[in-house]
């Protein structure tokens, strides 16, 4: 319906003379009766929740019990799914078939380093990772617990159907000596002399061994008791199966509904805050009951909880409220810190292109294509076809000076709420407004794509427009952002074509334009000035940058996003940046500098997650309103409290050779020992943070090889490989958002040296090999030793060879043997045998030759050998005087020509069988020498033997003659030289007596002569 209100006021004729009361009041009247004329609704604003149910992973829907643990990780008991954990990222489910005795949960309740776990089959105690039953009822017969308590001596108290039952820490049943009752009970709480007992049919006060029926002093508490709770107040507050919540404080019982508003409701738990009671009931939802103000606070399936029917309400240590359902889930309440509102609380449309509040403390909204809805006073009025405006996508509002409402579509024009009726403005009617702007001259400013920039004055109740072309030097006719900077200037943004500016001129009283084109390149999509007049600017793709001076450009690093929609500023002064992955909050310090980064996306709050381009307004309350693809978010930046309790920090797992450790929480105490081959392990950890598990961060370093952290990640396990023998403390640290840091885990453990790297193995290899050093030194030095000695005894020897050459030359140069040739030669010269004595005087002459020539050579040949022997054996016939024969023999085998030997080896021998084998033969006698020649391998084997009158006739006449110029010298001596050439094992030399029938028969002398080859 169209109403035009500034008609109704013509016709009644208001003129100029009403005074500026009644004006006022009209302005109001009509305000008023132009919002009713338009339908009015009432919003309801919803609260901010994150819901997991079983497609979630939570083991099932109905969730009746939930508490944490002493590591942070939240236990969830359901109805028939036996009990979720929780760790902020995923559920991890125990069953019956892991140790619980029942999938049926009542109550879960830390004691110490254990859990509780009241079922409808007992109770179990969860410790050290596993399950021990208590309570558990017999075949025939469950034993359902359905409260649990521990008093003041640590002792745990249960109530079940078959009465309280009493355990100490260890598990030892105490006897409970109080006073029973037949009824059923449900739930229970332990005073100190007194016990308050909830059944069935009331309420029971157990004190001094005697039972009090308390619902006969209040005869309207006759219901069953759900449970018993008492504040920090000393009131003891009673739920109860379909009459709501009853209090006893000092013996009086009361309740608290003045109004009714727990009529007929089934409480199921009580939690209790600073002042605040929060209720789970059967069919409201959860009701919150202010102590001071006396008046409830309904959280229900309007307000974003998954289901009316609650079951169960705990907060966390982080003070985050979770709440059980029966049907839907566990809700986790993420406070008021946003404030969502949708189609559900009455929006046109979940679709919101634009917001803004005007002077009058309406929130309009452009929701759609559904025209604007205006939020006031708790109400909702929608303007779109059928109530006075049109069908269209609203872009952008404003207001100018006068108070007048601006809104400018996508293609269909700009409208103006004059008079309380929507106004096209003509000269826009095509315009595609991207951003529109009033500043502080009263101007309006219109940014469109493809037609510049539009300002917009009101003189003389007339609009007067000024347009700005590319044809006018401005940088691009598509424009994308406004921002109003402190000096009266006005920054626009282009797509690609940098920033330009427009700056007030006083003197001229206009704007005079200037085409800068900063920051050229980048698609802009929106701008900011903070508080230290720098330009901010957002990019579609590139994040965020600030303008530092009037060159330099500084990225802002490390956003959730880079694709930017809207910039604006809190009350404090930081820069809230709109993108498609929710806020993000860019902390400065009295600087201007960056200090902290914090995001908000769906898990903090922040339903809408993208947010569209310029939908953002700040009201002056200090709220932000985003406009989003799914709905309208208020942020209050004033509930925005920095959280100060670091995660809860606790190792999941410790891996060796990727297999898990059994019970590795026994070695925090004492450090685990592992063999040198046990070198692989890996940690895994976790800081649980149930509301933000994402934001923690964690450091770690393994001391003994490394000494400093490691930087800053999300990941939660790390491995080490290849680990050399050592003692390491494995450290771990995580912080939250809020840079709140928890205390380090240390895991402490030790690899084992080989024992071929211990100590003792060290200490007794080093003195092996000190040892093995003065065996080899003393092998060395023996060896050195031995060849100086050796060398020694060689030079040693060769000096006796020598000596003993020397001594054989002067023994072969004998100047007897060569007296008697020359007196020989000379008596046949001397008798005129001139012939024989040219005969002998050639064989001794050769002779002499032959032994001068083989005593400058080391080695001759066997035929020279032979050669010298004939010579000499002919030279000694001719000179001795005896009757003898010789022969010389070679065995066929024999080269003669081809083997050596030492020189003059042979010859003392045949000189002493003559000399003294054939002494003392008579002139009848006829000696006889034979020289046989053999080769044997490595030596000559050469027999020398006669028929002389042997070895010790020859001896008995020497000493007869007293003969002392030949004592066999020359025999002696070419022994040893034999004995010193030779290097087998057959000794040299070896001289045989032949006798017959023990007559001496002459001598035999076999040397073993080594040889040589060519």
């Amino acid at each position: 319906m169209l109403f035009r209100l500034k008609t109704y006021l013509n016709n009644h004729r208001l003129t100029s003379l009403v005074d500026m009361r009644t004006k006022y009041w009209l302005s109001q009247f009509a305000a008023l009766f132009f919002m009713l004329s338009v339908g009015l609704f009432s919003v309801a604003q919803q609260y901010i929740f994150n819901q997991f149910n079983v497609d979630d992973g939570l083991a099932q829907s109905q969730v009746y019990a939930i508490t944490e643990d002493e590591n942070g990780f939240l236990w969830l008991g359901t109805r028939g799914g036996g009990i979720s954990v929780f760790d902020g990222f995923e559920f991890k489910t125990y069953q019956t078939k892991d140790g619980l005795n029942s999938n049926y949960i009542n109550r879960i309740l830390p004691w110490g380093n254990k859990l509780v776990i009241a079922s409808t089959n007992g109770l179990n105690i969860f410790e050290k990772g596993q399950f021990k039953s208590w309570l558990k009822g017999d075949k025939d017969k469950n034993s359902a617990v359905t409260d649990i308590a521990v008093n003041d001596k640590n002792q745990l108290i249960c109530a079940s159907s078959e009465g309280i039952h009493l355990f100490d820490f260890d598990g030892t049943p105490i006897p409970f000596s109080k006073a029973s009752i037949t009824e059923e009970i449900i739930s229970f709480h332990w005073g100190k002399d007194s016990l308050l007992l909830g059944t069935n049919n009331g309420l029971f006060l157990v004190q001094n061994d005697s039972v009090l029926n308390l619902s006969l002093e209040y005869p309207a508490m006759k219901n069953a008791i759900t449970l018993i709770k008492k504040d920090a107040f000393e009131t003891y507050w009673i739920g109860t199966y379909g009459d709501g919540v009853y209090c006893l404080k000092k013996g009086n019982i009361f309740r608290i509904d003045e109004q009714h508003q727990l009529y007929k409701q089934t409480i199921f738990d009580i939690h209790f805050d600073e002042q605040e009671v929060w209720l789970a009931t059967m069919k409201k939802g959860v009701l919150i009951y202010n102590r001071f103000t006396k008046s409830f606070t309904q959280i229900s399936e309007n307000e974003g909880l998954s289901n009316n029917h609650i079951r169960s309400i705990y907060q966390d240590r982080n003070a985050n409220y979770w709440i059980g359902s029966s049907g839907a889930g566990v809700n986790q309440y993420l406070g008021k810190l946003f404030t969502s509102y949708d189609q559900k609380t009455g929006l046109a449309a979940n679709f919101i292109y634009s917001v803004f509040r005007d002077s009058k403390d309406r929130l309009w909204i452009g929701t759609g294509r559904e025209g604007v809805t205006v939020l006031h006073n708790d109400s909702i009025y929608y303007f779109n076809s059928s109530t006075g405006f049109k069908n269209v996508t609203v872009k952008s509002i404003t207001e100018d000076k006068e108070g007048t409402i601006w809104l400018a579509t996508d293609g269909q024009g700009v409208y103006r709420l004059d008079d309380e009726e929507f106004v096209p403005v003509n000269a826009l009617n095509r315009a595609y407004v991207k951003q529109m702007m009033c500043d502080q001259q009263g101007t309006v400013w219109i940014a469109t794509l493809g037609s510049g920039i539009i300002s917009v004055q009101e003189e003389n109740n007339a609009l007067v427009f000024n347009k700005w072309t590319t044809a006018d030097s401005l940088l691009s006719n598509r424009i994308q952002a406004f921002a109003a900077l402190s000096d009266k200037s006005i920054a626009y943004a282009t797509d690609n074509e940098g920033i330009g500016f427009f700056t007030w001129s006083e003197k001229d009283n206009m704007y005079l334009h200037h085409n800068d084109a900063l920051f050229k390149g980048e698609n802009i999509r929106c701008m900011v000035e903070d508080k230290h007049r720098r330009l901010w600017v957002g990019t579609a793709g590139n994040g965020v940058f600030y303008r530092e001076g009037k060159e330099e450009w500084i990225k802002v690093e490390d956003l959730s996003s880079e694709n930017c929609y809207s910039l604006i500023l809190d009350e404090e002064g930081n820069v809230v940046l709109g993108t498609e992955k929710g806020i993000d909050v860019i902390f400065l310090n009295e600087k201007g500098n960056v200090t902290q980064l914090k995001h908000y996306g769906k898990r903090d709050g922040f339903s809408g997650v993208e947010t569209c381009q310029h939908a953002v307004f700040r009201d002056e309350e200090g709220s932000i309103w985003f406009g989003t693809v799914n709905g309208l978010i208020r942020f209050n930046p004033k509930e925005k409290v920095a959280n100060k309790k670091a995660p809860l920090l606790s190792l999941s797992d410790v891996k060796l050779f990727y297999v898990s450790l059994e019970n590795f929480d026994q070695f925090f105490e004492e450090p685990l020992l592992l063999k040198h081959t046990e070198n692989h392990l890996s940690f895994d950890f976790i800081g649980v943070h149930l509301v933000k598990p994402e934001k923690v961060s964690y450091k770690w370093r393994l001391l003994g090889l490394e000494d400093s952290f490691s930087p800053l990640s999300k990941e939660r396990s790390i491995q080490y490989s290849n680990l050399d023998p050592g003692k390491y403390t494995f450290e771990v640290m995580a912080v939250n958002e809020d840079g709140a840091w928890s205390e380090p885990i240390l895991f402490s453990f030790e690899i084992k040296p080989p024992f071929w790297q211990t100590p003792f193995f060290f200490w007794g290899a080093l003195l092996i090999v000190l040892l093995v050093l003065v065996f080899i030194y003393w092998i060395i030095t023996r060896r050195v030793k031995a060849k100086a000695k050796e060398r020694e005894n060689q030079i040693r020897l060769e000096k006796e060879v020598l000596e003993l050459e020397q001594k054989a030359m002067r023994l072969q140069m004998n100047p007897h043997f060569i007296f008697n040739a020359m007196n020989s030669i000379q008596s046949l010269i001397g008798s005129g045998n001139e012939k024989d004595a040219r005969y002998y005087l050639a064989k001794f002459s050769r002779l002499m030759r032959q032994i001068l020539d083989n005593s400058r050579k080391q080695l001759i040949t066997l035929q020279e050998e032979v050669e010298m022997l004939e010579n000499y054996l002919k030279v000694e016939t001719f000179c001795s005087g005896l009757n003898f024969d010789y022969e010389i023999h070679l065995d066929d085998n024999l080269e003669p020509d081809f083997i050596q030997i030492p020189p003059m080896l042979i010859q003392p021998f045949v000189e002493n069988a003559i000399k003294h084998g054939m002494k003392g033969f008579t002139a009848a006698q006829i000696g006889k020498i034979s020289i046989t020649m053999k080769d044997e391998g490595d030596w000559l084997l050469c027999v020398i033997s006669d028929n002389g009158i042997g070895r010790a006739k020859a001896e008995e006449l020497k000493q007869k003659s007293k003969e002392t110029y030949h004592e066999s010298a020359g025999l002696n001596v070419t022994a040893e030289r034999i004995r010193r050439m030779a290097n087998f094992s057959e000794e040299p030399l070896e001289i045989i007596d032949l006798v017959e029938n023990d007559v001496p028969k002459g001598t035999k002398v076999i040397l073993r002569i080594p040889i040589h080859t060519h």
